[in-house]
C-alpha cells in the first residue's frame, strides 16, 4: 500500500467529520478548528466510535508514533506542507497546502 492523501475540507468548515479505511480497518476522523490558537485538531476513532486519539495537527510530526495502542492504525498519519515551508495549517490549508497522509507500516519499514 502507498501512501494515501485522506480528504480533509478547505472550504472553511471548522468542524466535519469522515470515515477512512486506513490498512484494512475502518477509522472514524473528526476535525475541530480551534480559533484561540488557529489550530485544527483532530479526534480518531475506532469503527465503534470510541475515541482512540485526540492531537493537534503539527506540520512534519507524526501524529501516532509516540503511542502504544494496538487499536490505532498500523502505521503513520503525517501532515506534511506541500510548499515546504513547515507551516502549520490555517483554516482553509487543511486538504490544500497541507495535506494530511497515512503510510502504512510495511511501507515505513521498506523506506
Amino acid at each position: 500500500m502507498a501512501t494515501i492523501i485522506l480528504p480533509t475540507r478547505t472550504d472553511g468548515s471548522q468542524r466535519y467529520s469522515f470515515r477512512s479505511t486506513l490498512g484494512g480497518t475502518l477509522f472514524g476522523f473528526e476535525f475541530t478548528w480551534n480559533a484561540r490558537d488557529s489550530s485544527w485538531w483532530m479526534a480518531l476513532s475506532d469503527s465503534s466510535g470510541n475515541l482512540l486519539l485526540s492531537k493537534k495537527i503539527t506540520v512534519g510530526t507524526p501524529l501516532t508514533w509516540r503511542y502504544a495502542n494496538a487499536a490505532l492504525p498500523f502505521g503513520e498519519l503525517l501532515a506534511f506542507d506541500t510548499s515546504g515551508a513547515s507551516i502549520d495549517p490555517g483554516l482553509t490549508d487543511l486538504g490544500a497546502r497541507v495535506l494530511l497522509t497515512f503510510t502504512d507500516a510495511a511501507d515505513l519499514i521498506a523506506a
